[in-house]
């Protein structure tokens, strides 16, 4: 029995030791004695100890909010590796702001014609407020054909090539337009949007004439180029627009197409009341005559290229019937003559702007 005893004794004696150290480490080890987290700054709450497999990893903490870290204050992951720093993320881009688009505007000054950009490119005078329209070279059968009713002797077919393109007026010049250039106004109907009427073919070279210096002194007309009419070949191959009827509509016109005959209006429209063509030109049926640059001559038999018509004579060409003359006398291959001082309120013009030609 006093064995027995004895080995109680020494058995409570190991467990009251066990107990002491136990003690001892708790009060040695001791919360201020934990470190910081140097993630939240909180204090660790427990010391982590390594998996034997790890045993080259130190011992390692957890805070309250479950970082781990080691005692030199280095992120550790759940095992006490030291994790891996990330690269800070990019700091997110500033958005640019989109450019401004401005509107396209139409060029005020005309570039060289010799150049293929400026094809296709319409542009103002801009004191004027004059449109031009770019008619892009091309081949064309001028006159009409034998088959049509209402056509005149002088009509004879013919091809035509027109080697270079050239701009052309999108209206008849206006009479607010003549009178800003010339300083008057000679027309008998009266109206700024009005086509100017009642001028002579000299007074009309005249209007071209001082446009052209007064844009060139301006620095707006390329070298080479000059305002003037344009040859009645040049103005029935915009007036056709691509087509081979009687009209540019078609086989016929109304008048609801152009300002034509007496009955329609019994006077001028202003400008660009009636459709355009399909190249853009407005009014070259009806409204009032335009005079053209040539003398009036007989056609030739063959295909030409480039013609101006004949070297003189005594009347000038006019084109496209007016709002007094009848529907036939505004086909596109109609012709009428006039000699150069002649006025009346049923003829005006169209500007054109090329390289100079004879007059």
């Amino acid at each position: 029995m006093g064995e027995s005893v004895a080995r109680v004794s020494n058995s409570s004696m190991k467990n009251l030791l066990v107990t002491m150290f136990v003690a001892l480490l708790i009060v040695g080890c001791g919360k201020d004695d934990l470190p910081i987290c140097p993630s939240c700054g909180e204090r660790a709450t427990i010391r982590m100890n390594p998996r034997v497999e790890l045993a080259e990893v130190k011992t390692y903490y957890k805070c309250a909010k479950n970082h781990n870290f080691n005692k030199d204050g280095v992120l550790v992951d759940y095992v006490g590796r030291p994790l891996k720093k990330k690269p800070p993320a990019p700091a997110p881009e500033t958005p640019r702001p989109k450019p401004r688009t401005l509107p396209k505007k139409v060029s005020s000054a005309p570039m060289n014609l010799s150049t293929s950009a400026v094809e296709g490119k319409p542009f103002t005078i801009p004191d004027l407020s004059l449109e031009m329209l770019w008619v892009k070279p091309g081949t064309f059968e001028m006159g009409s054909p034998s088959s049509e009713k209402d056509r005149d002797d002088d009509e004879t077919p013919h091809m035509v090539t027109l080697t270079q393109g050239f701009y052309l007026g999108k209206h008849e010049v206006t009479q607010s337009q003549w009178e800003k250039m010339m300083g008057s106004n000679p027309s008998s109907f009266r109206g700024g949007d009005l086509p100017v009427e009642t001028v002579p073919w000299m007074e009309v070279i005249a209007f071209c004439d001082k446009l052209t210096a007064s844009e060139r002194a301006a620095g707006r007309l390329p070298a080479g180029m000059a305002y003037q009419l344009p040859t009645e070949t040049q103005w029935e191959y915009a007036c056709r627009a691509g087509t081979k009827t009687s009209y540019s509509f078609g086989v016929g016109l109304t008048f609801r197409q152009a300002n034509i005959s007496i009955e329609s209006s019994g006077r001028p429209t202003d400008v660009g009341k009636y459709p355009a063509n399909a190249w853009g030109f407005h009014d070259m049926h009806g409204n009032v005559l335009e005079w053209c640059a040539d003398w009036y001559g007989d056609y030739p038999s063959g295909a030409v290229r480039d013609p101006v018509g004949p070297a003189d004579g005594s009347f000038r060409v006019l084109r496209g019937g007016s709002w007094y003359g009848a529907v036939r006398t505004a086909r596109s291959a109609a012709r009428t003559k006039r000699i150069p001082t002649y006025r009346d309120l049923f003829r005006g013009f169209r500007l054109s702007l090329r390289p100079p030609a004879s007059k």
